[in-house]
């Protein structure tokens, strides 16, 4: 249990105190859970630090602050609806009000709200270290193409400034499974593309981890036309993800889930004209 509370008034006090040891805390929704994920003996607050407040459009993206809490990208006209749609995966308002989607990518949960949708879409992480500030994927920011177990980015170290969303990714579409509403998801996953040569997938399966689909990508790009068996079999019989037997649902379950969603988003891409 963390038993120091350091409130920092600019991202370098952050840094500083993230150096001596300390964890990050926004929302605090993750670390004030039982049996968190996180724990430290400091928490450094970053809830005081104005650069990582507001939701700005910037030309061809739109710019989002740490801060910003998931209600307050769904009440935002800035957003589009399809990263409103994940931010929803949510259920509890409540929750919803004190969780930031920066919170939410950097504790690299494997039943991530937004994580799939992000990756998808090609969305970027402004982050600050000791070397200043630079630009990452949310790809890159959870361990690159190869992705895996949720667990410490690359840029663990970094404190994200802003998430950027690109406005127009082509479609896009995802889908999260659960008992619930509110109970934590055995699937979530997400598509994008402008055309079937150019799909983006990425998929979060509960206590396996989050993954880049390419070998689903390049099946769809060499036949746009390949049947939903096919890319169940495909699921069914890869060994590059893990899809553990657990309460959430047998390994068999999850991969068959995982190939139907594929196909019909697909389905809903050919059906609006992708070709």
């Amino acid at each position: 249990m963390a038993g120091q509370l350091v409130v920092a008034a600019t991202i370098e006090e952050a840094l500083k105190a993230k150096q001596a040891g300390g964890v990050f805390l926004a929302g605090g929704t993750e670390i004030n859970r039982l049996d968190s994920l996180v724990e430290a003996e400091t928490l450094v607050s970053i809830r005081k630090i104005p650069e990582l407040t507001g939701i700005h459009d910037d030309g061809d993206v739109i710019r989002i602050g740490a801060l910003t809490t998931f209600q307050d990208a769904v009440e935002c006209d800035l957003i589009p609806d399809w990263f409103k749609e994940a931010c929803l995966y949510m259920a509890s308002r409540t929750k919803r009000n004190m969780a930031t989607i920066a919170g939410n990518i950097a504790i690299m949960r494997t039943d991530s709200y937004v994580i799939p949708t992000l990756i998808a879409t090609g969305a970027k992480l402004v982050l600050v270290g000791d070397e200043g500030e630079h630009e990452c994927t949310v790809l890159d920011y959870i361990g690159g193409s190869s992705c895996g177990k949720g667990g410490a980015s690359p840029y663990a170290g970094e404190l994200i400034k802003e998430i950027v969303l690109v406005k127009a990714p082509g479609c896009v579409f995802s889908k999260r499974y659960a008992n619930t509403a509110q109970s934590h998801a055995r699937l979530t996953a997400a598509f994008a593309a402008k055309s079937l040569d150019e799909v983006v997938m990425a998929a979060a399966v509960k206590n396996g981890g989050i993954y880049y689909l390419t070998d689903l990508m390049k099946a769809i790009k060499d036949d746009h036309d390949i049947s939903e068996d096919a890319l169940v079999d495909m699921v069914m019989n890869c060994d590059g993800a893990e899809f553990p037997t657990d309460i959430f649902g047998g390994e068999k379950y999850k991969r068959y889930l995982l190939g139907v969603t594929v196909a019909e988003f697909l389905a809903k891409a050919k059906k609006g004209g992708l070709s």
